[in-house]
């Protein structure tokens, strides 16, 4: 059992939105070319077709892709560890990054022009080894990651056809080697009614920079503990990266709570990680 002091909290609130990944940047030039450049402008309107996976996120950025033409390949459901990813995600060194790739019908990948790009280093699909391929029946890129250093690191993928139509996807992903911690903790809707038409849960969102095993406590205004739910590690609620899980408004004893500003803790090992508070209004 362990006492946080409440009024040592700043407060946080946010407020919800879903960030489409095709729609936050637009990048020219090629990702292992001297030539590259980022524009990097949120909200600039995309070039030609572009798809890829999102996630409805608080905070954070899509993963950019451009495409030349409306041919060109399309690169999405990019996932490390089976979990979709956006920039800025935390991800394990060791992580397995996977994507699809597809062409229209009457095309061909060609291997030789299609690569990964980890921090710098470029890799031909076709020179993949140790674990990673691009399995072109199911295609399917799988990259085992081995990014040994805490910090920032980018990742790129691209893709041409026969026919000379280019894809390139674009992220970063963050490596914390250090203590376990919980950032980018955001509780949604907020304010919350749980008595809201159609019984909509409260969904809880973090990030963790490594697996843990995990706890969401809250604490109701006064310090007192209404509501505790464990997470093991490796599973939802402990993954590296982005988390979601669900609060139904009831306490540990099935009744809705009262009205009231209530302070969500993110504990590991008997201490907290993270925080976040949460307004109920009925």
């Amino acid at each position: 059992m362990f006492i946080l002091p409440l009024a040592a909290y700043a407060v946080m609130t946010s407020s919800s939105y879903s960030i489409p990944a095709s729609g936050v940047g637009v990048t020219g030039g090629s990702s292992s070319s001297p030539n590259y450049t980022g524009v990097a402008v949120v909200g600039a309107p995309a070039t030609g077709r572009t798809s890829s996976p999102s996630y409805t996120s608080i905070g954070g950025t899509g993963i950019v892709i451009v495409t030349t033409s409306a041919t060109a390949p399309v690169i999405s459901n990019l996932r490390v560890d089976g979990t979709p990813i956006i920039n800025g995600d935390y991800v394990k060194s060791n992580g397995v990054l996977t994507a699809s790739i597809t062409v229209d019908v009457g095309t061909n990948l060609n291997l030789n022009v299609s690569s990964v790009e980890v921090d710098g280093a470029v890799t031909a699909f076709a020179a993949l080894s140790g674990g990673s391929t691009y399995d072109a029946a199911a295609k399917v890129l799988t990259c085992r990651l081995n990014l040994t250093a805490s910090g920032n690191h980018t990742i790129s993928i691209h893709a041409a056809d026969a026919g000379a139509q280019s894809a390139t996807a674009s992220l970063t992903v963050k490596v914390d080697t250090g203590g376990l911690k919980a950032v980018a903790v955001y509780v949604y809707p907020n304010p919350y009614n749980p008595n809201a038409a159609g019984g909509t849960n409260a969904r809880i969102a973090y990030q963790l920079n490594k697996d843990a095993n995990t706890a969401i406590y809250l604490f109701n205004a006064v310090g007192e503990l209404v509501y505790k739910r464990e997470y093991a590690s490796g599973a939802q609620g402990g993954l590296t990266g982005y988390n979601e899980v669900t609060w139904d408004g009831k306490s540990d004893f099935g009744a809705i709570v009262g009205n009231d500003i209530y302070f969500l803790r993110v504990v590991s090992g008997g201490k907290p990680v993270g925080k976040a508070k949460i307004a109920v209004i009925k």
